[in-house]
């Protein structure tokens, strides 16, 4: 700021048309525009660094904003007056070339020197008077300026020196709390609280000591949490379900005063699942399956939600069904023969956590027979062949299929289970001479399917009927 009101005085100085009542608002505006800028500055470091809050690393007491403006002031008053000081001084200058007559029309008391020059004319060293008017009116501006920059100056240094006075001059003034302190940080498991101490006065300053305290909602008392005496505090999850309070110690050589900050909101717990969730039911098409939610521990109480997934039964490649959000479930015919599990996911304030069940096993299907069995040859069937059984086509899951051939006579439907024929080929037996053959098929819970009957047996030597 000197610097600038250094050059403005010499960049006035460079033009000598401009008279002292012209070169003065000048430079009062350059320096006052050097202030704004200044201030400028000086308030967005203020604000961007904190530095109001003198409990912090960088912080400042307060009101020296204040002073910086009245040390500005007082600075801006000094370099006018030491320019109108020059500017009111006689100037002096040197004329080269005069004749006697010229010399002889300027006042002696201006001629400080004259120097006769060989060639009969002179050079003179005039000093040249401040007009009186430009003086008079400088005398005023500096007048008038300094009067306003000492009330101003004044005021503020005269105040401070007061209080400073007070505080010195008498006795040590103990700790005085002026605003509350306050915990910064959520008040959820697992975050960290610090203390800011509020707003104290005392002489000497205060030293500050910390405490954190707790109770439940409905409790009067608030009781110190064990070891949580630092400036700050990782909150535990025996803090669920509590407020969280400050105290604030100030002490000095003269007393100590202690304040309490305002409660936090009850302290939040994310929700973690302690044992999984469950599905009730069998994975069969149409079935209705139902899920539990597990056991979770949280507060406060969270919202949970559901989603129904499908998997390969090879694979852990877990796919989402569509519109599956329900606590219940009916398996759907895309189901079977694939795995099935639900995801509930526990919401509340402090977080979000989800949490799958055991996957079911494979869901089954309905299984439905679409075409009949049939067994190879079905005439000309003698004692002693064998006949091969197709199970036909069938839907659903899974395809496990089921034999028993069976022997009737001729003409009757009075069929019977052939002993230890349950395999998908059977060779017939003299038993089976004269009586005809089919296989039943099973799957699953389905009902048994038959296939055509043979022709009747006929005995290994016996020609075919024609």
């Amino acid at each position: 700021m000197v610097l600038q009101a250094i050059v403005a005085g010499h960049w006035l100085k460079l033009g000598e048309d401009f008279r002292p009542e012209i070169q003065l608002p000048l430079l009062l505006i350059s320096g006052l525009i050097t202030l704004v800028i200044a201030l400028a500055i000086l308030v967005a470091a203020f604000y961007l660094f904190d530095l109001t809050d003198k409990t912090k690393p960088f912080g400042v007491p307060e009101g020296t904003l204040q002073v910086v403006i009245a040390l500005t002031l007082i600075l801006i008053f000094a370099i006018a007056s030491l320019y109108l000081r020059g500017s009111l001084n006689p100037e002096v200058v040197t004329i080269d070339g005069l004749t006697s007559t010229q010399v002889e029309d300027i006042p002696g008391d201006e001629i400080l020197a004259r120097i006769a020059r060989e060639d009969g004319l002179f050079k003179v060293q005039r000093l040249v008077p401040v007009d009186q008017d430009a003086k008079d009116f400088s005398n005023q501006l500096l007048t008038i300026l300094g009067t306003l920059v000492g009330a101003v100056a004044g005021f503020y240094f005269g105040a401070k020196s007061v209080e400073a006075g007070v505080t010195a001059g008498g006795a040590n003034v103990g700790p005085t709390n002026t605003s509350l302190p306050e915990i910064k940080g959520q008040p959820h498991v697992g975050e960290t609280l610090r203390a800011e101490s509020g707003g104290w006065t005392g002489s000497p300053a205060p030293s500050y000591s910390y405490k954190w305290q707790r109770k439940r909602p409905a409790d009067t008392e608030w009781s110190d949490i064990a070891g949580a005496t630092k400036s700050s505090y990782t909150v535990t999850p025996e803090d669920a379900g509590y407020t969280i309070r400050l105290v604030v110690t100030a002490t000095n050589s003269v007393g100590e005063e202690t304040a309490n900050s305002m409660p936090t909101d009850e302290v939040a717990r994310a929700p973690t699942a302690t044992s999984p969730p469950a599905i009730t039911g069998t994975a069969s098409e149409g079935a209705l399956l139902s899920a539990s939610r597990g056991d979770w521990v949280f507060h406060p109480e969270p919202a949970f939600s559901y989603e129904w997934q499908r998997s390969d039964r090879e694979r852990d490649e877990w796919v989402p069904i569509p519109e599956a959000r329900a606590q219940t479930y009916q398996v759907v015919r895309d189901d079977v023969g694939k795995r099935l599990r639900v995801v509930v996911t526990a919401a509340n304030p402090a977080g979000t956590a989800s949490e799958p069940s055991l996957p079911t096993e494979p869901a089954l299907g309905l299984q439905a027979n679409t075409t009949s069995p049939t067994i190879s040859p079905t005439v000309d069937v003698r004692e002693g062949m064998t006949l091969t059984a197709s199970p036909g086509d069938w839907s659903g899951w899974p395809l496990s299929y089921s034999f028993q051939w069976q022997s009737a006579p001729p003409a009757t439907e009075s069929w019977r289970d052939i002993p230890d024929a349950r395999e998908s080929v059977y060779r017939s037996t003299r038993d089976d001479v004269n009586r005809r053959i089919r296989v039943a098929v099973s799957v699953g819970t389905a009902l048994p399917v038959f296939s055509p009957p043979t022709g009747v047996v006929l005995a290994a030597s016996e020609e075919p009927i024609p």
